[in-house]
């Protein structure tokens, strides 16, 4: 008996797609206009949907700039996780995930701006909550994933023994973090090849430096 495959729902990849679609255009509108100004007439007129059919998809504005602020996280989770996938030494890896977060800084500048205006617009609203648990799990997602990474170099022997690996991922997430907040509010210096190159040095000496290094520096310094 033969058995017939089950032909794919093509009113459902075109719900995919039409969100997809929505999602992109809502990403370009918010990164022009902030926030605030962003109608959904205007995500609607970009998408080229009736705004009937756009609450269809997103209920209001806040869900919209929460599944926009999800897919772009998803993103560059799909890629970290591609790149920390190639055979590559602790040190190494740390190295590709600093390149990869300075090549996003444009994106940051962009997305980070408006996320500070969206906090700004929500600070009384009570569904603040639940972009906070969306940061949150984000965070943790990427925190255990470099300490992963510390913990690989400390059993490989190539970072220190007793090195505590999320004190050391939440410390090298703080670095980057600081750093593209300076970038959001243009206070910042260029952040360019010395500059990484020195942020590189600094982080895997911490890394990797013997634990009594500052009882030595102090007992040739009496």
């Amino acid at each position: 008996m033969t058995h017939q495959q089950t032909p794919p729902d093509r009113h459902d990849d075109h719900l995919m797609r039409r969100r997809a679609e929505i999602l992109a255009a809502a990403a370009a509108v918010f990164d022009a206009n902030g926030y605030a100004a962003t109608t959904m007439d205007a995500v609607a007129a970009r998408a080229g949907v009736a705004k009937g059919s756009l609450y269809n998809y997103f209920p209001s504005k806040h869900d919209l700039f929460t599944q926009v602020f999800t897919a772009g996280v998803a993103e560059d989770e799909l890629d970290v996780d591609a790149l920390l996938s190639r055979p590559a030494t602790a040190g190494e890896k740390v190295d590709a995930y600093i390149d990869y977060w300075a090549s996003r800084l444009d994106h940051y500048k962009r997305i980070g701006g408006l996320i500070l205006e969206f906090w700004a617009n929500i600070a009384r609203d009570r569904r603040k909550g639940e972009l906070a648990g969306l940061f949150q799990e984000m965070y943790r997602r990427w925190r255990d994933q470099l300490a992963g990474i510390v913990r690989e170099g400390v059993d490989s022997g190539e970072f220190r023994a007793g090195l505590d690996s999320d004190a050391a991922a939440r410390l090298i997430m703080s670095v980057m973090d600081g750093l593209t907040i300076h970038v959001i509010m243009d206070i910042s210096p260029v952040i360019d090849e010395a500059l990484l190159a020195a942020l590189k040095r600094g982080l895997l000496a911490s890394l990797t430096a013997p634990a009594d290094m500052n009882h030595t520096e102090a007992k040739s310094n009496e």
